[in-house]
């Protein structure tokens, strides 16, 4: 996986954003978890202060209970605070940590490492969209299609957004020949995203391949104008290509 690809760059995005999500979303369902006991012991510590200060008539025990009062609403609003507020606090889950070793290593060709580590997060987390996004770029570099597809589908089954997703499934398609699928992902990619670039380079090949030069063409070009500053040298060569072909034929 090249780090300096502009899909590979909008993937790590797209990644980070997921993850952010997938924490949001562990973080409010331990709240929810949490919540009635941590009530109930709130409730019972205000019942048991509420019945000391009717049984006490001694002033210095009212000041020491009104005291412990204080703390306890301190120490349970910070807590409640937290649990409505993720930025507060960020529980530690294993599936995280996984995955960020599982970027380590694929950023070093250790892919044996990488995918043990990707399904080490999924399994701990099974809705990681990002997890399975990485998992199949793996299987994709390695040319194992079809797994990379089946982690792509699951992306987009739990994000139907994640566009980057669709767009390397929608190459994962091509590569096993299945243009008609190949072209659906590409299409809804751009229909969800339009300045996404990636899709009409793969629209462009499919029909480069499909001898429909003049479509291949304007796919080409419109990959470049959202590019700017940094077109692939294939995808340019290529435009080289047809539009040298596009003279000749007009001769």
């Amino acid at each position: 996986m090249r780090t300096d690809d502009y899909q590979y760059r909008l993937n790590q995005l797209h990644r980070e954003e997921v993850m952010r999500a997938a924490r949001r979303q562990h973080l409010a369902q331990q709240a929810l978890e949490r919540r009635p006991k941590t009530k109930r012991a709130y409730d019972a510590a205000l019942m048991l202060l509420w019945h000391s200060l009717f049984r006490s008539s001694h002033l210095i025990l009212w000041i020491v209970v009104l005291f412990v009062l204080l703390l306890l609403l301190n120490t349970f609003g910070v807590g409640a605070q937290a649990m409505r507020d993720p930025g507060i606090t960020e529980p530690y889950h294993p599936s995280f940590v996984y995955y960020r070793v599982g970027i380590y290593f694929a950023q070093r060709g250790n892919y044996e490492r990488t995918l043990h580590e990707f399904t080490r997060a999924i399994d701990g987390l099974p809705r990681f969209g990002s997890a399975y996004a990485a998992r199949g770029d793996v299987y994709f570099s390695l040319g194992d299609y079809e797994q990379a597809i089946a982690d792509y589908s699951s992306v987009i089954d739990i994000y139907p957004n994640f566009v980057s997703a669709l767009y390397t499934r929608g190459r994962a398609y091509h590569a096993i020949g299945g243009i008609a699928l190949a072209t659906a992902d590409y299409a809804d990619a751009i229909e969800q995203l339009p300045e996404y670039a990636m899709p009409y380079w793969g629209l462009g090949d499919l029909h480069f391949e499909q001898a429909q030069y003049d479509v291949a063409l304007e796919n080409y070009h419109l990959y470049v104008s959202l590019v700017e500053d940094d077109p692939d040298e294939q995808v340019l060569a290529r435009i080289e290509q047809l539009e040298t072909l596009a003279v000749a034929e007009a001769l």
